[in-house]
C-alpha cells in the first residue's frame, strides 16, 4: 500500500535496473495520486527541478507497471475487511482545482485497539505534531497539511488508537496526547 508518490515512499518497487523487486506483488496506490503523478499536462506544466525530479521519478517507477499488478482505490474506501484508506491531503494536495494527488492514510481495527498508519502526516514527530501549524517544504499544499494534522491528530487523541508513521523514531508506534497548542508521540514501550 502506498500512501503517496514521493520518492522515500516509492523507492524499493524498483531495483537499480529498472526490474520489479517483487514482481509478484499487487501494488495498491490512491488512485487521485496515480492520476496526478502520471498526467502529461501536468508534468510538463512543472517549472522548478524538484516537480521535475518528482514527475520522472513517479513515472520511472509506476510506468509500465502491469494492470495485474497495480490497483487504484480511491482514499476513503475499505481495501479488505478491517483495512481503510483515510483522505489526509495537504502533504500532496487532494481534490483541489487543478491539484489532485491524495496523501493517504491506513487505519485498521476501531478505537483503541485500531492502528493508524500516518505517513507523511507529519514528518517528523518532535517538531510537526508539537506544532501542527508549522510546515515542511515537501507539504505541496501547507494549509491543507496543517488542518488536516490537527483534524487527526485530534481523533487520535480522542479515540487513544495507536499511530506511526514513516519518519517516526524507534519503535513507530505510540499514542498521540495533547500537549500545549499541539500534541506529543508517546512511544510504546
Amino acid at each position: 500500500m502506498i500512501s503517496h508518490f514521493h520518492g522515500d515512499h516509492i523507492h524499493g518497487l524498483r531495483n537499480k535496473a529498472g526490474d520489479f523487486v517483487f514482481p509478484k506483488a499487487r501494488v495498491l496506490v490512491p488512485a487521485p495520486e496515480y492520476a496526478f503523478w502520471m498526467d502529461d499536462g501536468k508534468a510538463r506544466a512543472a517549472t522548478d527541478e524538484c516537480s521535475k525530479g518528482l514527475f520522472a521519478n513517479a513515472r520511472r517507477v509506476f510506468g509500465g507497471m502491469p494492470e495485474a499488478m497495480l490497483q487504484r482505490f480511491e482514499p476513503g474506501t475499505e481495501l479488505l475487511p478491517g483495512l481503510r484508506s483515510v483522505p489526509a491531503y495537504g502533504h500532496t494536495p487532494g481534490h483541489t482545482p487543478g491539484q489532485t494527488p491524495g496523501h493517504t492514510l491506513f487505519e485498521a481495527g476501531r478505537g483503541p485497539q485500531s492502528f493508524l498508519y500516518l505517513a507523511d502526516l507529519t514528518n517528523v514527530p518532535e517538531l510537526f505534531a508539537r506544532n501542527p501549524d508549522w510546515a515542511v517544504s515537501f507539504d505541496m499544499d501547507a494549509a491543507a497539511a496543517r488542518r488536516v494534522r490537527r483534524e487527526v491528530f485530534a481523533k487520535l487523541v480522542a479515540s487513544r488508537a495507536v499511530a506511526g508513521g514513516f519518519h517516526f523514531p524507534f519503535p513507530a508506534f505510540g499514542r498521540i496526547e495533547a500537549a500545549g497548542n499541539g500534541y506529543a508521540f508517546k512511544p510504546l514501550a
